[in-house]
C-alpha cells in the first residue's frame, strides 16, 4: 500500500503522509548512528571525527573566471596521467523500468514469494513512467586554468534531454574539476552533484574509468588487498564494496583509483541490478557508483541534497 507512488508528481505529495514519514525517521535514525558513538570517543577525536564529517557534508563551490567558455554540448570525458593513459569514460544517470527488474529477479531467485518481490523488487514499478535508459552528462561550460601543480579543467555538467525522463529527476547543477599534475604521475577529480532531488524512481548514477589491457583489478577490502578476479564460486563477482581503492593491474604498470566517498564499484559495466555468477570483461573497466535507490529492506528509496565526490588517481608502479 502507498507503495506504488514512483513517479515524481505523485511520490512528492506522499512525501508528507504517514508511512512516508515514518520511512525517512528511519533513515535519519541511522544517520544519527555515526554521531551517537562519535560522543563515546575521547575529546580530541571527537574534534577531528565532526571536522572531518563536516568536510564530507560540505560541497565543493565551483567558480568559473571570464575565460571560461560556453562549448557545444557532447558527452563529458577525460584523460589523465601521462599519456593520456587513464581514461575517465564519463558520468551517467541511469533509470530502471519493470522489465530490468524482472530480469534480475528472474536470475536471482530460486521462487517468486511474495516477500521477496516486495523486499528486492519494486511492486507496481510497471504502471510508472520508468523507463530503461542510461544517459551520459554533457559539457555545457569549460575552463582551463595553468596552475604551480599542474593543468585544472573545470566543467559544469549536465544530463541530456530525453523522451519519457522527467527532468525533475536531474540534480540542479553538476561540476567537475581535474587536476591533472606536472609530473603525469597524478591528477585529482573532483566531482560535485548540486541540490540532486529524492527519486523514487529507480535510479543510479555512475563515475567510469578504463586503462587499455587490464590484467587484474585489486580493491582494497576491510583492510586488505582482494583480486576481485579472484572470488569463490557463486560469490559476487560483478559488484564490490572497497575501503579506500582499486587498483587496475596492466601490462605497462599499476594506476590506484582512491575514492573518498564512493565505495561500490562495478567492474566490467555499470549496472546496478545485474545479477551473475560470471567473471564480467576486464576490458569494460570500473564504475563508481554514486548514489542509488535500487533495493528497498535495510536502504533509502529516496535520498536528496548536495554532495562532492572526490578521486586521487596515480601511477604507483
Amino acid at each position: 500500500q502507498n507503495w506504488d507512488k514512483y513517479d515524481t508528481d505523485l511520490f512528492l505529495p506522499a512525501r508528507s503522509t504517514a508511512p512516508f514519514r515514518k520511512a525517512e525517521a528511519s533513515w535519519k535514525e541511522l544517520d544519527d548512528y555515526i554521531y551517537n558513538a562519535i560522543q563515546y570517543l575521547p575529546q580530541n577525536l571527537q574534534a577531528e571525527a565532526l571536522a572531518k564529517m563536516k568536510e564530507i557534508d560540505e560541497q565543493v563551490v565551483t567558480s568559473f573566471t571570464e575565460k571560461s567558455q560556453s562549448v557545444a554540448s557532447t558527452p563529458w570525458q577525460a584523460v589523465v596521467l601521462k599519456n593520456g593513459i587513464l581514461k575517465i569514460e564519463g558520468l551517467s544517470y541511469q533509470m530502471y523500468d519493470a522489465t530490468d527488474y524482472q530480469h534480475y529477479l528472474d536470475n536471482y531467485l530460486r521462487a517468486h514469494y511474495g516477500w521477496a518481490l516486495a523486499d528486492i523488487g519494486k511492486p507496481g514499478l510497471d504502471k510508472s513512467n520508468a523507463v530503461s535508459v542510461s544517459l551520459p552528462a554533457q559539457t555545457i561550460k569549460q575552463e582551463v586554468r595553468k596552475e604551480k601543480k599542474g593543468i585544472r579543467t573545470v566543467s559544469e555538467l549536465v544530463f541530456p534531454e530525453r523522451p519519457g525522463v522527467d527532468r525533475q529527476v536531474y540534480p540542479e547543477k553538476m561540476y567537475v574539476d581535474v587536476l591533472e599534475y606536472r609530473n603525469g604521475k597524478k591528477a585529482e577529480v573532483t566531482l560535485t552533484i548540486k541540490d540532486k532531488p529524492a527519486v523514487r524512481l529507480p535510479e543510479a548514477y555512475w563515475l567510469s574509468f578504463n586503462t587499455d589491457d587490464i590484467l587484474s583489478v585489486v580493491a582494497e577490502k576491510v583492510g586488505e588487498r582482494v583480486d576481485l578476479f579472484d572470488v569463490v564460486e557463486k560469490g559476487n563477482r560483478q559488484q564490490h564494496g572497497i575501503d579506500r581503492y582499486v587498483d587496475l593491474v596492466t601490462s605497462s604498470g599499476t594506476i590506484r583509483i582512491w575514492s573518498e566517498a564512493a565505495f561500490l564499484v562495478n567492474v566490467g559495466e555499470a549496472r546496478g541490478i545485474n545479477y551473475s555468477l560470471e567473471y564480467p570483461d576486464k576490458k569494460g573497466g570500473v564504475h563508481f557508483n554514486l548514489s542509488n535507490n535500487l533495493w528497498n529492506t535495510n536502504f533509502r528509496m529516496w535520498n536528496e541534497g548536495s554532495l562532492t565526490y572526490r578521486f586521487t588517481i596515480e601511477r604507483i608502479d
